[in-house]
């Protein structure tokens, strides 16, 4: 079921495919491989912390086993919460198995002020991974505002822009401000004011005539 949304997903414009492990009953070795050789874009393995909007049943320790084993498993892309246990263990794996990392922080109640978020963006740049990814809430239009200036301060790759309903607008254009990517969902959302992949492309299709 994954692999065919996820290619439905490539048939409809999506250049990157972010797999949320977090909601697999089991990670078994075989259903890595399968995900790995017949989803024909490069993946993201996420396998997000409980406390960050995870889903996952197990310990915090048998998570960080999980995403050691994702890694070996070599994707393109692995997603590890800044805040994890021993994370430089895991970017050492990754940097030796020639595995991109994006180092995340999610807030799923409010947007900091923009120097905290500074401050958190430039912890996640100590940590020296391939992408810095910061998601927070927008409880108001400012929010979108906010977390888009954040873009700018960034020294490298980043992904930001703020989740629920009064956050959609930062989610469609952050990359015009600067952001690596943004997502976007197939059918069921897996994220707070996540709009699906057909609604972003007309969004954009609409602003790409005007702007």
């Amino acid at each position: 079921m994954a692999i065919k949304k996820a290619n439905d997903a490539i048939k409809k414009g999506a250049d990157l495919i972010e797999i949320r492990l977090d909601y697999f009953e089991n990670i078994s070795d075989i259903e890595l491989n399968q995900l790995l050789e017949r989803i024909e874009a490069p993946k993201i393995f996420t396998v997000r912390k409980k406390d960050e909007g995870g889903h996952l049943k197990s310990s915090e320790e048998e998570r960080i086993q999980i995403l050691k084993k994702c890694i070996e498993f070599k994707p393109e892309f692995v997603d590890v919460e800044y805040s994890t246990f021993n994370i430089n263990k895991l970017i050492k794996l990754a940097e030796k198995l020639n595995v991109k990392t994006i180092i995340s922080y999610h807030n799923f109640s409010y947007t900091p002020k923009l120097n905290e978020l500074q401050k958190i963006l430039l912890k996640i740049e100590e940590i020296s991974g391939y992408i810095s990814k910061i998601i927070t809430t927008a409880n108001n239009i400012d929010d979108n505002l906010r977390i888009l200036s954040l873009i700018k301060h960034a020294r490298d790759k980043i992904v930001a822009f703020a989740m629920g309903e009064k956050g959609i607008f930062s989610r469609i254009f952050s990359p015009y401000f600067g952001a690596f990517f943004t997502f976007a969902s197939i059918e069921e959302l897996t994220a707070p004011g996540q709009i699906n992949i057909d609604n972003m492309h007309k969004i954009l299709e609409i602003f790409s005539k005007i702007k």
